[in-house]
C-alpha cells in the first residue's frame, strides 16, 4: 500500500511538473501573472455579460475559462461551496486581439467583437496579446494534429477486382516530434505484406504543399487503370515528399479536411 502510495505520488509530481513545462500553459500562466498586478481588469462579453478577471484556465481543446473575482476552489469533500458563474471564451472563434489604449478587444472572423477585456495597464497589452495569440495557434496547430492522426488510423488502399478485396497499403501511423511528422505503413502483395514504408519530414523546412494527382492500379485487360489513392506533395528546399490520401471524386482536394489540416500544422511550426 506505502510502495503503491509513493508511486502515485511520484506519477503526480511528474505530471504536475510536465504540465509546467508545456509552452501552453506557460502561457496561460503568464496571462494571470499579468492578471495579478491588473486586479482591476474585467472582460465583457458580446452578449453583454461582464465578470472581473481573477484569472484565467485554459485547455488544449480551445476552452478558455474565466474564473470570476469571487470564485473560490474548495475541497470536493466541502458540504458548502459558492456558486460559479462561468464565462468561457472559445479559442477558435477568435481571429485577432485589437489593441486600444484602455482594452483589448476579442475580434471572429468576421471582424466583430467577441469580448473586450478592460483595466489592463497598456504596458501589459502587447504581451497579453501575444500570449492569447499563442494559446489559440496552439489549439488549432493541436486540432489538425488530432485530425491526421485520426484520418490515418483506419486509412487503407486497395481495389475490387473479381468480389475481392485487394489491399495495397494498410496499418498507418502517424507521429509527431515536435516538428519532425513521420507516417509509416504496411505494403502489401497479394493481401501478403511485403514491406514497410516511412515517410518523415520537418514540418518547419516544407515550403509548399500541393495535390499530387492520384495512384492507379492496371488491370490486365481492363482498357483504364483503377483509381485507388489521391496524393499530397510536401516540398522542401532539396526533397519533396509524398502521402497517400482518400480519393476524392470531383473534388479540388486543396479544400479537403486533410490538406487543410497540414496547412494548418505546416503554419504554425515556423
Amino acid at each position: 500500500m506505502i510502495k503503491t502510495t509513493i508511486i502515485f505520488v511520484l506519477f503526480l509530481s511528474f505530471s504536475i511538473q510536465a504540465q509546467r513545462d508545456n509552452p501552453f500553459f506557460k502561457a496561460q500562466d503568464t496571462i494571470n501573472a499579468i492578471l495579478a498586478k491588473n486586479p482591476r481588469a474585467y472582460y465583457v462579453a458580446n452578449n453583454g455579460l461582464n465578470k472581473k478577471i481573477k484569472n484565467i484556465k485554459a485547455n488544449e481543446n480551445g476552452r478558455l475559462r474565466i474564473i470570476d473575482a469571487v470564485y473560490s476552489e474548495v475541497d470536493s469533500s466541502a458540504i458548502v461551496s459558492k456558486q460559479i458563474a462561468e464565462v468561457f471564451i472559445d479559442l477558435f472563434e477568435f481571429e485577432r486581439l485589437k489593441i486600444d489604449p484602455t482594452s483589448v478587444q476579442l475580434l471572429d472572423k468576421n471582424n466583430k467583437v467577441y469580448g473586450t477585456i478592460y483595466n489592463v495597464d497598456i504596458k501589459f497589452l502587447k504581451q497579453l496579446e501575444r500570449q492569447f495569440d499563442f494559446l489559440k495557434e496552439y489549439c488549432v496547430k493541436n486540432k489538425s494534429i488530432d485530425f491526421i492522426k485520426q484520418y490515418y488510423f483506419d486509412f487503407s488502399t486497395g481495389y475490387d477486382f473479381g468480389g475481392k478485396y485487394v489491399t495495397i497499403t494498410d496499418n498507418y501511423k502517424v507521429k509527431f516530434n515536435e516538428s519532425q511528422f513521420t507516417l509509416t505503413f504496411d505494403t502489401f502483395d497479394n493481401n501478403v505484406k511485403s514491406n514497410s514504408a516511412t515517410v518523415s519530414f520537418n514540418l518547419k523546412d516544407i515550403i509548399a504543399i500541393e495535390p499530387s494527382g492520384m495512384a492507379f492500379v492496371n488491370i490486365v485487360g481492363e482498357e483504364y487503370g483503377i483509381p485507388v489513392n489521391g496524393k499530397l506533395m510536401l516540398k522542401t528546399p532539396k526533397e519533396e515528399y509524398e502521402l497517400n490520401i482518400y480519393y476524392e471524386v470531383d473534388e479540388d482536394v486543396t479544400t479537403t479536411e486533410i490538406y487543410k489540416a497540414f496547412e494548418e500544422v505546416i503554419k504554425h511550426s515556423k
